[in-house]
């Protein structure tokens, strides 16, 4: 009972949820294009291949950075920082820089290896 009051009058403060808005807001423009990434890479492209004991004993012949991912990353960051500040979207950015994200992180990925395999 007395967290539910504290929260209703906390709610009450001026501009407080405003702050919490912007809040949300760049914690989906941090979040979203990374989980769009891991989903990518498990589900589609590692085709769920990655164990505890894989990565453990793939250690050293893992890559330090896997730049495509991190290309990917900072282009949906980017859009999601557009979409959310500078020119906001009717429906939200959350749902397109996911997509954008996932499709391009994919796509790019696909050619890549499509290119190591013909060479």
């Amino acid at each position: 009972m007395i967290i539910g009051v504290v929260s209703v009058v906390g709610a009450l403060i001026p501009g407080i949820l405003d702050q919490f808005q912007t809040f949300l807001l760049i914690i989906g423009s941090v979040f979203i294009p990374a989980f769009s990434l891991m989903i990518v890479d498990y589900y589609l492209l590692g085709r769920q291949r990655y164990t505890s004991a894989q990565l453990i004993q793939a250690e050293h012949s893992l890559p330090a950075f896997n730049w495509l991912a991190l290309g990917s990353y900072g282009i949906g960051a980017l859009l999601a920082y557009y979409w959310n500040w500078v020119a906001p979207l009717d429906f939200g950015a959350s749902l397109p820089v996911f997509v954008i994200t996932g499709a391009l992180y994919f796509v790019v990925s696909k050619a890549v290896a499509g290119k190591r395999v013909a060479a």
